[in-house]
């Protein structure tokens, strides 16, 4: 396998002389293959400008290259998609976020172009789906107990991180169907009251947290958000503590979280810790 590596062809005739560089890959015997039967299969994938390049992350071949150009779709939305390939003809890729469901799918964002593409990592590694959001999906999250994908939108495209956000879900994202995005329950009647979601990540002990949070600009509080359904269901007022939640921390060991705070505008400016207990939502400590 010494011999795998990039070479350069130079060839020359009558009317010139020209050259390029292509990979060769020497196959040895003795690596595993890896399958999608018992074995576990693992990919690298790495999203550029030019499409999406996926490796074989023990030795770092590359296993498959997905140029923008790509269209071979296996479901396209049912109505109002216009572009049909992974990335505009003439221009770059432009990507967000992605999150890994259950080993069988990446979920990407594509800002610029309001859409979700699903790939499938078990065998090709190409795209299959192109599921529409609302505008300028940025941020998601996967919620692997629940199945859900969850996406943060911006909407306002030269508000950068300041305009007005959405929340939208994707649900029975591991599964082989068409997908669409559903709401979240709106709070007072609006969806665009959205500054940041914090929801709970996988962890080691396989705890499954029912409940996420969501934050609104400068208002001291935190909405608590039921994921299985959606909705909120509490508001927790954090004046008493002059807390402007900036960031989560879910502690499974105990039930707790730990609000990262910062004070609010026209107040001296001040960080802290606050320990809630998960299920009573109740203060325990407080800590500069």
């Amino acid at each position: 396998t010494k011999d795998t590596g990039a070479y350069k062809c130079k060839a020359h005739n009558s009317a010139g002389v020209g050259q390029d560089i292509g990979t060769v890959f020497i196959e040895n015997s003795r690596v595993p293959t890896y399958s999608s039967g018992e074995a576990i299969y693992e990919v690298f994938v790495v999203f550029h400008d030019k499409g999406y390049t996926a490796y074989e992350p023990s030795h770092c071949h590359i296993e498959h290259q997905v140029e923008n150009t790509f269209q071979m779709f296996k479901i396209l939305p049912e109505y109002g998609e216009t572009l049909k390939t992974l990335c505009p003809e003439n221009g770059s890729c432009s990507w967000g976020s992605a999150v890994n469901v259950k080993n069988k799918y990446i979920y990407v964002a594509q800002p610029k172009q309001n859409r979700v593409v699903v790939i499938e990592i078990q065998d090709r590694s190409n795209p299959i789906e192109i599921i529409p959001t609302d505008k300028i999906p940025v941020e998601m999250h996967y919620i692997e107990h629940l199945d859900q994908v969850w996406i943060l939108c911006w909407n306002e495209e030269n508000a950068l991180d300041a305009g007005t956000k959405t929340v939208v879900v994707i649900r029975q994202a591991s599964e082989d169907m068409q997908h669409h995005i559903v709401h979240t329950q709106p709070i007072a009647n609006r969806f665009d009251l959205v500054q940041e979601i914090f929801l709970p990540p996988n962890n080691d002990m396989g705890h499954k947290f029912q409940h996420g949070y969501a934050v609104h600009t400068q208002q001291q509080a935190l909405y608590k958000l039921h994921l299985e359904g959606m909705k909120y269901t509490k508001m927790i007022d954090l004046h008493a503590y002059s807390c402007v939640p900036k960031s989560v921390a879910f502690i499974s060991l105990g039930g707790q979280i730990i609000v990262h705070c910062e004070a609010p505008a026209g107040e001296p400016k001040h960080s802290q810790h606050l320990v809630l207990d998960y299920v009573t939502d109740a203060v325990l400590s407080q800590k500069d």
